[in-house]
């Protein structure tokens, strides 16, 4: 496989809120995947402590996709989520769509395609996948993430959320239970569009306690990286190179890659305007 992700022939196909690209060059992300060998409940994650982040497809307790809050009322997820969450449907019929963020039933507005995705269904050299999603009405009583500009990504720890289908890294069996789990890895490289995330087994050195990737389900949820105590999107999930099956999706040696904020920071303010909540310490070149 071709280790420059800067240009590549891609076809792509939506599953289960996860966006799964053949490249003849990589693949594309997945619910939260774990070890096996650290207690499973470990990695369970309290919604009220990350009110930022929410579902966007919601059906029962099962949830499809994730999206950020980074305005009061504003979000972000990965273009491929708006399609598979069933927004676009709604919007396409002139119905409501709605999501819960911090227990709230919150209207959409609109939504924006960044003008580099093109569905993930043709090819081409440059696609961005990425969403902005605006809200009726502002949040109230949620702080909104602040998105990270700096230049420092490569080898940082980060952390992951999502609702998506889990298992281990050592079984394909997946489940689906609608509990919010996170994990930790590590930016293993970076490209100008993409931060690229490898699942290591509890083997190999250097391994977090709590490693893990995203799963199917997934698609959308944040990278966060912890800048002078501040939690900072760095990255936005969309997907898994080189899977070959949904089998081998998650497994160990999985590496994932989520869209570099840092550098669409350009377009966002463009689309979002004042209102973009951002800290000095996420922003910060030299971070």
């Amino acid at each position: 496989m071709n280790a420059s992700w800067t240009r590549f022939i891609a076809t792509a196909v939506l599953i289960f809120g996860y966006l799964v690209v053949d490249f003849r060059v990589a693949d594309q992300a997945h619910a939260i995947i774990t070890r096996h060998d650290t207690g499973y409940t470990r990695y369970y994650a309290r919604e009220w402590d990350y009110p930022a982040v929410f579902p966007l497809g919601t059906e029962g307790f099962i949830h499809t996709c994730v999206a950020s809050l980074i305005a009061r009322d504003w979000a972000l997820t990965a273009a491929h989520c708006v399609q598979e969450s069933g927004m676009a449907a709604a919007f396409a019929d002139d119905l409501s769509f709605t999501v819960t963020i911090n227990r709230d039933v919150m209207p959409v507005a609109q939504y924006y395609l960044h003008p580099e995705w093109h569905t993930g269904n043709t090819t081409g050299n440059s696609e961005t996948d990425l969403a902005l999603i605006r809200l009726q009405a502002p949040v109230s009583g949620v702080q909104p993430l602040s998105v990270y500009g700096g230049e420092a990504e490569l080898g940082k720890q980060m952390m992951f959320l999502g609702w998506g289908y889990s298992g281990t890294g050592d079984h394909p069996r997946r489940s689906r239970d609608g509990q919010l789990r996170k994990a930790h890895n590590r930016v293993t490289e970076v490209t100008e569009s993409w931060l690229r995330f490898d699942f290591e087994s509890p083997d190999q050195s250097g391994v977090l306690p709590l490693e893990g990737v995203p799963g199917l389900g997934d698609s959308g949820g944040p990278a966060l990286v912890s800048v002078d105590g501040i939690n900072c999107l760095a990255g936005v999930a969309i997907g898994e190179l080189g899977a070959g099956s949904p089998s081998s999706w998650g497994q160990y040696g999985a590496r994932v890659i989520y869209q570099r904020i840092s550098r669409q920071m350009d377009w966002i303010r463009a689309v979002v305007g004042e209102s973009l909540v951002t800290s000095q310490s996420c922003i910060s070149s030299h971070q």
